[in-house]
């Protein structure tokens, strides 16, 4: 054994009988003291009263054992904070997520949209940004909006008219955008195609002549430069079919892709649609965010003493445990405020589906404008046991018939499936009196003069024979066509226009008011079929 090292022993000393002087320790108290041991002693014994007591046949000391099981619990409970933990950051982003939104319902249901289906818009490639220097400047665009060749674009999700969405992209610190290059229209024919759902979901630009017809100026007061147009085919038509004063304002979009750029359209300013705002990028510096490097918190790390530690083991085990302690408490903590936030989800779930429900009620009824008074067509006088007619619920009676007239905007099969489905078909137009119950309904249901209804008629099959949805053909002494109509237009469709809608906002004296369109087209539509027979008692039954 080195001559430097200390065994810790129990050491016992006897007192001496007789000496007054002596401490009152009892005999057989234990006292440690340091025992040093030469290199030529030839035994362990030690001279006089000593006698060491060895306790080499225990290799882990009796101190160790708390610790150890202190270790293992601090384990246990750093583990259940880590999943506690990510628990609550899991919960509070599903928390976050259905803040935003209930936030965007809220907003939907103060909005008047004209459509009940407004669809999202695709995910956004945000443009690469340069790399950056401290002091450099940088360019930023608000929340929403999109970055391209200095600008900043916002695409817009509610349907309005011209005027509305250029009060809307003002009230956003920008305007209607002003196309002044190749390069931006075709940034933004890529973009609106990607956003467009169907053929005619166009978005609204900064371009008019409701000013001065075929003068067509900017938003910004500026003319448009013929180099710099990008009317499709024979744009502008300025045609009055859905608006007696024609179109005077331009919108931009193709669903495929458009053949040299070519993707603008003239259309009357009161046709809800999408739009387009424009505005500056902002401009800023560039600040340094300080982080800490790995190495320099490997030099913030205090140095790692290899000397002999002068901490006692007790103090070690104190220490434990009150980090055991502390991370307990952080536990109960976290486990509370999980609580408490999936409590909140729990709230805001309802209130979202509350939301839901109204939105979808609000849109309801906004698609259905409120129709003037209906006066019920004059019934014979009744008694009992005389014959009686009967519609089902939801259904007008009219002519011996019941029709049903569509809040849903489909296409023309779709909507013919939606007859078949409620036991009828899609309305077919027997005499004049027919034609002139329907067009004073249509009249009062429709909520502008494009808000047209399906019936029963297409020349699908072959162009210019028409016939009706029970296969016999359309007679030409009860034929209803508008001014210039069926002229089978391909600006909305290539296939060209194979379906009939009727309807005139404004009425239509002469009752003609059937006008044909693409099949694909969403509109509301007019269903039919027979009345029911019964025998009145005290209730037709």
């Amino acid at each position: 054994m080195p001559e430097a090292e200390v065994l810790y022993s129990d050491v016992k000393f006897t007192k001496k009988k007789g000496n007054p002087t002596e401490t009152t320790s009892s005999l057989a108290e234990p006292t440690y003291s340091e025992v040093r041991i030469a290199k030529t002693e030839p035994s362990t014994e030690l001279p006089g009263s000593l006698q060491v007591v060895s306790h080499e046949g225990s290799k882990v000391k009796s101190q160790k054992v708390p610790l150890l099981i202190l270790c293992v619990l601090l384990a246990a409970v750093v583990i259940a904070l880590c999943y506690v933990s990510h628990d609550n950051i899991q919960t509070r982003r599903s928390f976050n997520k259905l803040k935003d939104e209930n936030e965007a319902l809220k907003k939907n249901l103060t909005k008047r949209l004209p459509e009940n289906i407004v669809p999202p818009s695709g995910p956004q490639t945000p443009e690469p940004e340069p790399t950056l220097f401290k002091g450099d400047s940088c360019l930023k665009c608000d929340a929403g909006w999109e970055r391209h060749l200095g600008k900043c674009y916002y695409f817009s999700n509610t349907y309005l008219s011209w005027e509305e969405s250029r009060r809307l992209c003002q009230s956003r610190g920008g305007d209607l955008v002003k196309i002044d290059s190749e390069e931006e229209q075709e940034f933004l024919e890529e973009k609106v195609k990607n956003k467009m759902t169907f053929y005619e979901d166009k978005f609204w630009i900064g371009l008019t002549d409701s000013k001065e017809e075929n003068k067509w100026i900017w938003v910004d007061g500026s003319t448009l430069s013929t180099s710099l147009s990008f009317w499709f085919g024979h744009e502008p038509d300025d045609w009055n079919g859905t608006n007696p004063e024609g179109e005077d304002c331009a919108r931009m979009g193709e669903k495929q892709e458009a053949k040299v750029l070519n993707c603008w359209f003239d259309k009357s300013c009161n046709i809800p649609h999408r739009s387009i705002c424009e505005k500056p990028e902002q401009t800023g510096r560039r600040q340094d965010v300080c982080v800490v490097t790995g190495e320099a918190l490997a030099s913030q790390q205090p140095a790692v003493s290899h000397g002999r530690s002068k901490v006692r083991l007790e103090r070690v085990a104190l220490l434990f445990l009150a980090a055991l302690l502390g991370a307990a408490i952080t536990v109960i903590y976290r486990l509370s405020e999980d609580i408490e936030t999936k409590r909140s989800l729990k709230n805001l779930e309802d209130e979202y589906e509350t939301l839901k429900k109204n939105l979808t009620e609000t849109l309801s009824k906004m698609m259905v404008p409120p129709s003037c008074p209906q006066t019920p067509e004059p019934e014979p006088t009744l008694f009992k046991g005389d014959s009686c007619l009967k519609c089902d619920a939801g259904w007008e009676q009219g002519l011996g018939k019941c029709y049903y007239f569509s809040n849903t905007y489909s296409s023309l099969e779709e909507s013919r499936r939606s007859c078949q489905t409620l036991g009828g078909d899609l309305v077919k137009i027997d005499s004049m009196e027919e034609q002139e119950f329907l067009e004073k309904k249509v009249k009062n249901k429709m909520r502008y003069n494009e808000d047209k209804f399906w019936i029963g008629l297409t020349d699908s099959k072959e162009e210019s024979k028409w016939i009706w949805a029970d296969g016999s053909p359309l007679t030409t002494s009860l034929s209803f066509w508008f001014k210039g109509e069926p002229n089978n237009l391909k600006t909305e469709d290539p296939a060209g226009e194979h379906c009939v809608r009727m309807g005139k906002k404004e009425g239509a004296k002469d009752l003609k008011c059937w006008f044909d369109r693409s099949c694909n087209m969403p509109q509301r539509s007019i269903c039919e079929k027979p009345a029911q027979t019964g025998r009145r008692q005290d209730v037709c039954v």
